[in-house]
């Protein structure tokens, strides 16, 4: 009985050195808001409430329209880790990038303004890091809608049930790893993106491109499944709107400028055709886009374009036959396209 007292004391007394020690490491939080009042206030409690308490808060307010300003300025006031930053609107990667001129991190973290983290994800990742010497640290999340997060926080246990994984070249994991491509559900080293910044000319994809490249230059990543980020579906979200054409057309841009950067690299196969399928796939989301919107001028365009890369790819890719001739029914005219796709 007495050494299982000793025991519970060291154990307690190696939680406190670890805490410690965990908080020697800053790191910082980079939120882009605009037009977020609907959510914002439970993104930033979510922070808030992190038990990993050294933090830098970055805020930066991209010349929201709506109370968005007026509420970070109220958290800005009760607490003093938050930095708020204001700009003129100019989109979700300048955004981001205005938050990592001015970060002092030693890492960083990027949240969106309508997500929530469980309480131990930065705590969780920053000792993952450090018992790694990785330069970004993974975690799993969930995808799923506003009512489904509210059943799932009820449920939820602080239990880390998977073991982590030290990922050497972690390029070479791109794909073959769930959670890999998204910029939410990561910390990264700021000496290993000082010179990486997100492209403002790209509207949909600009968060793979930027962990791509930081995968790229990194060494070592830790990586664990255990979901610790809250991707919440949002009816009003971009990632659920169609967009326009500009949008999809920097979505292609991002994926090509991916591949390029692949090939420059001498990427194994796996990569490089896991990226071009990725690239032949955002092809056809313009497809659709002006086919579905009736734009002839623009559908010829696309044509010119990309006609003869998605015929090839339908030719040598291992989809299913369905979806071959789904693509092949977007490419081969303007008539035939608008014949078997409805207007939307």
């Amino acid at each position: 009985m007495i050494f299982e007292n000793v025991k519970v004391k060291l154990k307690d007394y190696n939680e406190k050195v670890n805490f410690v020690k965990n908080n020697e490491i800053l790191v910082s939080i980079i939120v882009p808001v605009y037009n977020a009042k609907k959510y914002l206030s439970n993104t930033l409690e979510s922070i808030l409430k992190q038990s990993y308490k050294n933090l830098e808060i970055i805020l930066v307010n991209d010349g929201s329209t709506d109370n968005s300003k007026e509420i970070c300025e109220h958290y800005a006031k009760i607490d003093s880790r938050i930095i708020l930053l204001n700009k003129i609107n100019g989109g979700v990667s300048s955004a981001r990038n205005y938050g990592l001129e001015v970060a002092k991190g030693d890492y960083i973290s990027f949240i969106d303004s309508d997500d929530y983290l469980t309480v131990d994800m930065i705590e969780i990742l920053v000792k993952d890091v450090q018992n790694t010497d990785a330069e970004i640290a993974v975690c799993g999340y969930w995808h799923i809608t506003e009512s489904e997060y509210k059943e799932k926080i009820k449920e939820l246990k602080d239990v880390n049930m998977n073991k982590i994984e030290i990922l050497k070249k972690p390029i070479e994991y791109f794909y073959s790893k769930k959670y890999m491509p998204n910029i939410w559900n990561k910390i990264f080293k700021k000496s290993l993106i000082e010179n990486i910044r997100f492209d403002n000319s790209i509207y949909y994809g600009e968060d793979f491109l930027f962990c791509a490249l930081a995968f790229m230059k990194a060494n070592i990543a830790s990586y664990r499944s255990d979901k610790k980020y809250f991707y919440i579906k949002r009816e009003d979200g971009l990632s659920m709107k169609e967009g326009s054409l500009d949008f999809w057309n920097g979505y292609v841009k991002s994926k090509k400028l991916l591949y390029d950067k692949f090939v420059e690299m001498n990427a194994n196969k796996e990569l490089l055709e896991g990226i071009w399928e990725e690239y032949c796939v955002a092809i056809m989301a313009v497809y659709r886009y002006v086919v579905h919107k009736r734009l002839v001028l623009e559908y010829n365009k696309t044509n010119i374009l990309y006609k003869d890369i998605i015929l090839e790819f339908i030719k040598k890719s291992n989809i299913k036959l369905s979806k071959k001739l789904e693509y092949f029914s977007f490419v081969v005219s303007y008539n035939i396209a608008v014949l078997c796709h409805k207007r939307k």
